[in-house]
């Protein structure tokens, strides 16, 4: 067999390859893509033309090796479905691979070892630039080789399964021509069926493309080597650089579509997580503002909760005052000097009332006030993971208050008038007696008794008078004391309110200040439309420059 001219595969292909590479790194490409970029970098850079036999038994793509090595290249009983790749050699060589790598063995013996998943040989004797591969049944590696032999048995000719590996041959970019289907086993077709399988199988091979070839061994099996030998010679060692620069191209181009295609769905991926972190964004600016309005309910509870403290305050006041002013009116009506009263009873019953609601008024309501301060700086806890600052000491409590009574010009003080009403009718009636002649004692006496009975009758008169005029001042001088009482203790509860509601409006601004809480944004991934674009490219320049498939015909 003469020597074949090793193929070439241009520098920009490799460049190709490398930038294929990095695409497919960039989008994040599976395993088996990456696997099948450097399977196709490996075709392209290989010395040799390689020329793959597959399917059928072991033994038959043994013989079929065989003829076209030209001599035998295997052990006798050779029956391991396993890739076995024959290549030219200084000498003889056995080599398996195990998971530890390629170890040197002596011979086929070495197929008995557990763990063995593939055979390399060696042989001086194979022409230079070939290298053979028998392909395992199933097994992927004829799609690297530039070649193909298929072994279909006429016993069973062209199944499914052969149309389907032949199929996905061509569609990885195979050029037909250099595919070549050896119909064996005709003799065991009797002989008047003979051509029509033939036929059979010619009609099948041009449905998938008129460029297959088919080489029909007789029936006793001889010549069939030449013929393989001849296409081996001929349309295989023809041009093997260019077939191969279409091959890889092809492959090329098919894994770049797979990259096009990951890219796409990467960008729909990304405007999918886009449109989703945009949604998500809303939603947390929704959130974020319905978060907001807890702040004004809880600052809406502590003015609740003023205006009930300050009702409590109030109510007690008007019941305290109320009740004050029954008893200092039932005092008054039984008091004979309002006057006196006034000026001088009144403002101490007064104040002693007043310092003692005070101090009771207090001890109700301050309990209440701390407890609204701890309510609300819980709630604000809870909700929002904020603490009220601590409150400023309150001013100084109550003060006693000086009660003073406004001047009455219509009260007098009827002490002295008691006296003068008491003392003169006697002294009248006695100077009577002294001065009037017949003025006995029987009319001192009576005149005595009348005056003073007279006298009594005005002061209660007076007395009377002047409680009118307390009753209708007294009301007014107790609320107006009252009012500064309650508002002295309501200046101290005011204050913590108010610091309560000015708390949670600063709460809520730093709470604000912190913005919503945001999705985690997406990790930035690659440029998707940038790798399409580029791929796209890289895909037009491979196939403009593999060129246009040509192909040489087998002969049928």
């Amino acid at each position: 067999m003469t020597e074949m001219a090793e193929p070439s595969t241009p520098a920009l292909f490799r460049d190709h390859l490398t930038e294929a590479r990095a695409l497919a790194e960039q989008a994040g490409a599976d395993t088996a893509l990456l696997d099948e970029l450097s399977d196709i970098a490996a075709h392209a850079d290989r010395a040799a033309v390689r020329v793959a036999v597959a399917r059928g038994p072991v033994r038959e793509r043994a013989r079929l090796l065989e003829a076209l090595a030209g001599h035998p290249v295997l052990p006798p009983g050779f029956s391991a479905d396993l890739p076995v790749l024959v290549s030219p050699a200084a000498g003889d060589v056995w080599e398996v691979r195990t998971d530890l790598g390629w170890e040197v063995r002596e011979g086929p013996s070495a197929l008995d070892d557990r763990g063995v998943d593939a055979v390399r040989v060696g042989s001086p004797d194979l022409p230079g630039g070939v290298e053979f591969l028998l392909a395992p049944e199933g097994g992927g590696a004829p799609h690297s080789a530039d070649a193909v032999l298929l072994p279909v048995a006429a016993t069973a000719a062209f199944t499914l399964s052969d149309r389907t590996f032949l199929r996905e041959l061509l569609d990885r970019g195979l050029a037909p021509d250099r595919v070549l289907l050896a119909l064996v086993h005709t003799g065991r077709v009797d002989e008047e069926e003979r051509d029509d399988v033939v036929q059979y199988v010619r009609e099948r091979a041009r449905e998938l493309s008129p460029e297959l070839g088919l080489a029909v061994a007789p029936p006793t099996g001889d010549g069939l080597a030449d013929t393989l030998r001849a296409w081996l010679a001929g349309t295989v060692g023809a041009d093997p650089g260019g077939a191969r620069a279409r091959h890889v191209a092809h492959r090329l181009a098919s894994c770049l579509d797979r990259i096009g295609e990951r890219a796409a769905e990467g960008e729909r991926e990304a405007e999918a997580e886009g449109r989703r972190l945009a949604e998500a964004a809303a939603a947390a600016r929704i959130e974020h503002e319905d978060r907001l309005t807890g702040f004004d309910l809880l600052r809406e509870d502590v003015r609740t909760r003023r205006n009930t403290m300050f009702e409590r305050l109030h109510d007690d006041r008007d019941r305290k005052r109320r009740q004050l002013v029954s008893d200092l009116l039932h005092d008054l009506d039984r008091n004979t000097n309002p006057q006196r009263w006034w000026t001088r009873d009144l403002p101490h019953r007064v104040e002693r009332s007043l310092a003692l609601w005070n101090e009771q008024i207090r001890l109700k309501l301050q309990p209440g006030a701390a407890q609204d301060l701890r309510e609300t700086d819980e709630a604000l806890h809870s909700a929002f993971g904020l603490r009220l600052r601590v409150p400023d000491h309150p001013q100084a409590g109550y003060t006693k208050v000086e009660v003073s009574v406004p001047d009455a010009d219509d009260l007098t003080d009827l002490a002295r008038r008691r006296v003068v009403y008491r003392v003169a009718p006697s002294g009248a009636a006695l100077a009577a007696a002294l001065l009037v002649p017949g003025f006995g004692p029987a009319l001192v006496l009576a005149a005595s008794v009348i005056g003073t009975t007279l006298g009594e009758v005005r002061l209660r008169t007076l007395a009377q008078e002047q409680r009118q005029t307390v009753r209708g001042q007294l009301p007014a001088l107790v609320n107006t004391e009252f009012d500064a009482c309650a508002d002295a203790a309501w200046s101290e509860l005011e204050q913590l309110y108010r610091f309560l509601e000015d708390e949670v409006g600063r709460s809520r601004e730093e709470w604000n200040r912190r913005g919503h809480p945001l999705p985690a944004a997406a990790a930035s991934g690659p440029d998707w439309s940038d790798i399409a674009v580029r791929t796209r490219e890289l895909t037009a320049g491979v196939l403009a420059q593999a060129g246009p498939v040509e192909t040489r015909g087998a002969g049928n």
